[in-house]
């Protein structure tokens, strides 16, 4: 495959995760289990080898700007090996052991992002823009009837049209990288629409964190004023027209200005809740069986010196440690630090959030580099989204950012050692036009 064509399928894969969620991520082989992710990235593989392990480990064996990444993957990689041997030297089915193996090698498409983005420096401001504008057509396709088609991908039990999504990502990327922002202004409002709509609460505190965050390092508290309008301007349209939409499947209630404040309010006080929506209850309930589960992975992990630094190896059943879970198909425990802890113990743990910190790192000296924050925003809305969803864990939430973080801070991949510190090559001009 030429390398003029990955450009494209980084954007096709980001984009159709982003939007399209667990749908796209089930095109492929259901009865193998082999779908889009692993296909692309077993492909990258076998037709680029040097671009994947030339990129990862020249950053290895030699001192750059993207050693920390380099090295702090490959441990997490290592360790993600070890933790399946372990899982099936303590009894636990092999198969189901080598399926959390993805979370340990989704990261991989970050060195793809990387490369593609020394080629390709514009991909990432193509990929938001894709998104925002797919947004407004499919996202309110889907509220009003795709969500009620019943149609199922072939082998499975996933519906062909998957819960819209990317709009977070969508809102942080028209903010950083559009200079008029007013020709925007349309795509920006319906996908805060969606933001609200969807009522996924984690998204919520993720956007606003992260949103936050990008004002505060970039300086333009003017256009975070102009989201927070937005917001409220569609608020206060709500509550004027009154207007309520079924919500979609799995989201309950409907889709109402006082049902999206009931179900913010029931994340803290349910009873104050119930003056606002009949499902009360129901939302403050999601968030007990979390807790509820948190609790017993914490117990569970802390029962031994030997699973509270290596956890309990990845085949455990995390849903036996709940007597309302068992049974249950879940291996995400929906917060990325107890999933780690889980099955790795605090040495997962660690392996995990070190190389985070360390794509961190790289985000921040890109912005140091290029004066373009939207990385920084990217991380964050991610990692607090991680603690209270499967971003991770899944590859609609994992490969988007580790492609996206690839695109972000592909430029210090073509800054150079000298006697002097680090000088960066020409290469580096186009990305400069964020």
């Amino acid at each position: 495959m030429k390398s003029s064509v990955w450009p494209n399928v980084a954007k096709l894969l980001t984009i159709g995760y982003c939007t399209f969620g667990r749908s796209f991520a089930y095109v492929g082989i259901a009865p193998a289990k082999i779908f889009i992710g692993e296909l692309v990235l077993l492909t990258f593989m076998c037709s680029r080898p040097s671009a994947l392990f030339d990129t990862w480990f020249n950053a290895i064996l030699r001192v750059s700007r993207l050693s920390a990444v380099a090295w702090s993957m490959l441990v997490f990689l290592l360790y993600g090996f070890i933790l399946v041997c372990s899982g099936i030297e303590r009894g636990f089915p092999p198969f189901v052991a080598a399926q959390n193996l993805v979370f340990h090698i989704y990261p991989l498409y970050l060195i793809i992002g990387i490369w593609i983005g020394r080629s390709a420096p514009d991909a990432i401001v193509q990929i938001i823009r894709s998104i925002a504008l797919l947004n407004c057509f499919y996202g309110p396709a889907y509220i009003l009837f795709l969500d009620k088609i019943g149609w199922t991908l072939p082998g499975t039990t996933v519906p062909v049209f998957g819960q819209v999504g990317g709009a977070s990502l969508a809102i942080i990327g028209l903010l950083a990288f559009e200079h008029n922002l007013k020709k925007w202004a349309l795509p920006l409002l319906i996908n805060c629409g969606l933001v609200l709509a969807l009522q996924v609460r984690a998204e919520w505190v993720a956007l606003s964190v992260a949103v936050v965050v990008w004002a505060l390092c970039s300086g333009r508290l003017g256009r975070f004023v102009t989201g927070i309008l937005a917001i409220l301007l569609l608020l206060m349209v709500g509550i004027i027209t009154d207007v309520q939409v079924p919500a979609p499947s799995g989201r309950g209630g409907t889709i109402s200005t006082r049902e999206i404040a009931g179900r913010g309010i029931a994340a803290f006080d349910a009873e104050g809740a119930k003056e606002y929506t009949r499902n009360a209850g129901s939302y403050a309930g999601t968030i007990e069986w979390r807790k509820r589960w948190w609790s017993a992975i914490w117990e569970s992990v802390h029962e031994s010196t030997d699973t509270v630094l290596f956890g309990h190896g990845y085949g455990f059943p995390l849903t036996s440690l709940v007597d309302s879970l068992k049974g249950e198909d879940i291996r995400t425990p929906h917060n990325v630090f107890f999933y780690a802890l889980a099955y790795g113990g605090w040495v997962g743990v660690i392996c995990f959030f070190l190389f985070q910190l360390n794509i961190m790192t790289a985000m921040w000296r890109t912005y140091r580099l290029t004066g373009q924050s939207f990385g920084i925003a990217l991380w964050v809305a991610t990692i607090v989204g991680s603690l209270f969803g499967n971003v991770f864990e899944t590859p609609f939430g994992a490969i988007p950012f580790y492609l996206c973080a690839g695109l972000v801070i592909s430029p210090l991949a073509v800054i150079r050692p000298t006697n002097h510190g680090y000088t960066a090559s020409s290469q580096l001009l186009p990305a400069t036009r964020w």
